[in-house]
């Protein structure tokens, strides 16, 4: 009998097939599970930023008005558990094997030449799992594009939502904001109901042009509703049918209003196909939705925050965020996947640093921390290269001062990896 680190192994296994686009091998690996994508309604989130943030929200104001979730996300940060979630609880691990087991003997004794991928196989345990526990609504976040992406084999989702576009994953995606957009546009039906928070206006050209072709209901954020940050730190939201006074949530930054904002358009239009939240829901959800890393603070003194700015739109709003903040010196701890634009990040937060230092996550795609500092030698910046994420934090640590900020950026392997070494430092049972 497998242990349940040999099933995770196994499952870790299939990364080695790479990432394989298209929706063949899903379709193929559901069926021979009989279809359980089709057991529950679902809701699907794309965009480059801001997508889990907004199915997160989703999640969380469902819940709260009652309804069991299932929500299929990521990547994790630090465990596979977290990419699972019914009723905002990660999917437990004795549960996750015993699925494990049951898809791979599946596999094995009805398409052992399927070769699913990693990400292909962990959509089918989300599925598997959410119809085991009847959820009522499944939340969908894209893993990349939308198109050819494992999630978007559902057929009718209520609903579609697209956070933004910018540039990210162009080898695959396509060069340019249109080419883009129109791989995340895959995930508008025929007969559809689209919300999108996409201002640039050629990637928005591209999405008026798909809902136009499948004949699907569109709502863009600044015309069909809206949000304004409110003096008190609240927010408002002028919607399709209501407004919202008041509003809070914990995800910080005026990008993470957008991304509400979508997500609460997303919910009127869910309200409208059977699935009514109260106010007092609503705002409750959105005050108590759980999405880490985010401009989070783990740490006061000194004050270290934790963001996953993985590409130079989430930088800009990263920086968005930095300059409603007071500190002395920013230390900037950093680590990125070797197929991003690396060049743009750092030109974006090297020049409000007065330190960096410079790392690699415990990933294949890890770009070496000696490139980084290779990088960095034109910004006049003190460097330094340490390796190790957690090796490189307390570098940082030390060299803090009394009203410096600690930001540790760059991927989401970094961050997960700050986020462990954080959560294990202020756990009072280790």
């Amino acid at each position: 009998m497998p242990s349940q680190n040999e099933d995770i192994e196994y499952l870790y296994s299939l990364l080695g097939a790479g990432i394989k686009l298209g929706l063949e091998r899903t379709v193929a690996l559901l069926s021979i599970l009989s279809t359980p994508e089709q057991a529950f309604p679902s809701i699907i989130v794309g965009g480059t930023n801001g997508k889990g943030s907004a199915a997160a929200t989703i999640e969380s104001v469902l819940t709260a008005g009652g309804y069991l979730t299932g929500l299929y996300t990521s990547p994790h940060l630090v465990k596979f558990n977290e990419r699972i979630r019914v009723g905002k609880t990660d999917i437990p691990d004795k549960i996750l094997s015993s699925l494990i087991k049951r898809v791979k003997t599946l596999l094995e004794e009805e398409a052992p030449l399927l070769g699913p991928s990693f990400f292909e196989f962990s959509t089918a345990l989300a599925f598997e799992y959410f119809r085991d526990r009847r959820v009522q609504i499944a939340i969908l976040e894209v893993g990349m594009g939308g198109r050819l992406d494992s999630t978007n084999v559902v057929t009718n989702p209520l609903v579609s939502v697209i956070t933004s576009v910018s540039l990210d994953h162009e080898s695959s995606l396509g060069e340019t904001l249109p080419e883009i957009a129109r791989e995340k546009a895959g995930i508008i039906k025929e007969g559809g109901v689209v919300v999108t928070g996409v201002n640039d206006p050629a990637a928005l050209a591209v999405i008026e042009e798909t809902t136009r072709e499948r004949e699907a209901d569109l709502y863009i954020l600044g015309r069909d509703f809206s949000v304004s940050q409110a003096p008190s730190g609240a927010f408002d939201y002028s919607g399709i049918n209501i407004a919202l006074k008041g509003l809070k949530t914990p995800l910080k930054g005026i990008h993470q209003l957008r991304n509400a904002a979508c997500a609460l358009a997303a919910l009127e239009l869910l309200s409208m196909k059977g699935f009514p939240v109260e106010e007092g829901a609503v705002r409750e959800g959105l005050a108590s939705v759980r999405w880490r890393a985010r401009f989070e603070k783990v740490m006061e003194e000194p004050a270290v925050i934790l963001d996953c700015a993985h590409n130079p739109a989430a930088a800009d709003a990263l920086l968005s965020n930095l300059r409603t903040l007071s500190y002395e010196r920013l230390i900037l701890v950093i680590g990125v996947m070797a197929d991003k634009d690396i060049d743009g990040l750092i030109a974006r937060l090297a020049p409000l640093a007065s330190v960096v230092v410079a790392t690699e996550p415990r990933a294949e795609r890890a770009a070496g921390a000696g490139i980084i500092c290779e990088k960095l030698a034109c910004y006049g910046v003190e460097v330094r290269e340490v390796t190790g994420v957690p090796l490189a934090i307390c570098s940082a640590i030390s060299e803090a001062g009394r009203g410096d900020l600690i930001l540790v950026t760059g991927s989401l392997y970094t961050v997960g990896e700050a986020l462990a070494f954080f959560d294990e430092r202020n756990d009072p049972l280790r």
